[in-house]
């Protein structure tokens, strides 16, 4: 049962001279506010509503404040709550709470002198302990003792069987209901995270940008901003999708009364829009870790493997360290594993770089069987090369002068020895320049050329 849940609980009585008896209860749990009506003969309760409109405090009505029985409980409910002017107390303290409901469960009891709480009366369990139940009169801490009881378990576990009961459920019809909801809940918010997801996969697949500078949950319907791509493929999407656009809508609303909100506190807090860059960035990470356990299998599958390593500065100024896996299925595959930020570029430290990754994704290095880097001395060192290192760990590989990189520098070194070659690439460069210098000279060199540049 909801020990937390802060309850009220409500009773009307409507009666007429030769009229059934109407009552109406009214339980109020978690903000949702269930009514329930129903008639019972006069005949049935005889003298209960005389009996509490003619009262003093003569009358002996202790009958009224032991647990009822079950087939009594409709006229227990009927009787209570009776709420008479206390002299040495304060009425409006007494039957309100700070926030101006009134106190409905509370009930005095001429007879015993003391307040009882008719809805714990009604719904404890026999080895429930309570001064509510018993019968409370502390005149010097009655206030205090009435908010304290108002929020312990007990009363919560009592109002919410008085629920039950307005409802006609049990308890296991209330668990089925819940867990229901809760169902439809999980589906609902399931299939907007597909929507999501999928948004995401696009915009990687596309090599586009996430995010922009307006991308507050509170802005989205401001047209004129500019949220980014992932916001706003998801805008355009919810004009098509009821779906999408009710969550949206949501959260948006929820945003700007949290944003408008002077007492809130700064961020988010609980409140989970499914839309936000958190999620963007697990959900990437959830992405890349399933596909390097994919690559990863294929690796393990195909029992070989070489490396390719480089390294290069990004904008940051920050050297980033690429790391390339090429295996061999029923294809020739070259995965890009891992771009790991390197701080130290030493073979040791490369090697080691490499095998951390490795042992991530669960590879056994002593399956590598060669290698491809540039010839930097670093790279190719006979004694603290990366190659040399990594003959270490796997001492079947082989090295392999990559040849992109050899080509490039038997290019530059022939270029070099020959003047004609020197004259000859001057020439060219100075003439692309020369053309793209100005729209005219362009427009003359696409005329001569016949194509389209």
């Amino acid at each position: 049962m909801h020990s937390a849940m802060q309850s009220t609980v409500q009773l009307d009585i409507d009666t007429e001279a030769g009229e059934d008896i109407h009552h109406s209860i009214g339980v109020t749990v978690e903000g949702e506010t269930v009514e329930h009506d129903s008639s019972l003969a006069k005949e049935d309760i005889p003298e209960v509503v005389g009996l509490k409109e003619g009262m003093s405090d003569t009358v002996d009505d202790k009958m009224w404040f032991i647990k009822p029985k079950s087939e009594n409980l409709d006229s227990f409910l009927l009787f209570h709550p009776c709420q008479p002017v206390i002299l040495s107390l304060n009425s409006t303290k007494l039957y309100q709470r700070r926030d101006g409901k009134k106190h409905h469960w509370l009930t005095y009891s001429h007879g015993h002198g003391a307040f009882f709480c008719m809805v714990c009366l009604a719904f404890s369990k026999k080895t429930d302990d309570s001064a509510f139940i018993d019968g409370c009169f502390d005149e010097k801490h009655m206030y205090q003792r009435i908010e304290e009881h108002e929020r312990s378990n007990l009363h919560n576990n009592s109002s919410e069987s008085l629920l039950m009961r307005s409802k006609n459920m049990d308890i296991s019809s209330h668990f089925f209901e819940k867990q229901t909801a809760r169902k439809e809940e999980v589906k609902r918010k399931r299939a907007i995270l597909e929507r999501i997801i999928e948004t995401i996969k696009l915009i990687g697949k596309r090599g586009l940008s996430y995010r922009a500078t307006a991308e507050a949950a509170y802005t989205l319907d401001n047209e004129k901003l500019d949220h980014g791509n992932f916001l706003e493929i998801l805008l355009l999407l919810s004009k098509f999708d009821p779906l999408l656009k009710n969550h949206l809508d949501t959260v948006i609303k929820k945003s700007k009364k949290k944003h408008q909100s002077a007492t809130s506190s700064k961020g988010r807090g609980s409140f989970v829009t499914l839309i936000s860059k958190t999620t963007v960035n697990n959900i990437i990470c959830v992405i890349s870790a399933l596909l390097k356990k994919g690559i990863a299998q294929e690796i393990r599958d195909a029992g070989m493997f070489s490396i390719q390593l480089d390294t290069t500065q990004d904008i940051n100024v920050s050297d980033q360290c690429s790391i390339i896996i090429r295996y061999v299925t029923d294809v020739v595959h070259e995965r890009l594993v891992a771009v790991v930020n390197c701080t130290s570029t030493t073979g040791k430290a490369l090697c080691e770089l490499v095998c951390n990754v490795l042992e991530s994704m669960e590879i056994e290095v002593t399956n590598c069987v060669g290698n491809s880097t540039d010839g930097a001395s670093n790279m190719q060192g006979q004694y603290n090369g990366f190659s040399t290192w990594l003959s270490s760990k796997a001492p079947g590989q082989i090295h392999v002068w990559c040849y992109a990189h050899v080509l490039n520098l038997v290019m530059m070194d022939v270029t070099k020895i020959s003047v004609q070659a020197i004259l000859l690439f001057g020439l060219l460069n100075s003439c692309a320049v020369f053309i793209r210098e100005s729209y005219l000279r362009m427009n003359v060199w696409r005329e001569v050329s016949g194509r389209k540049i």
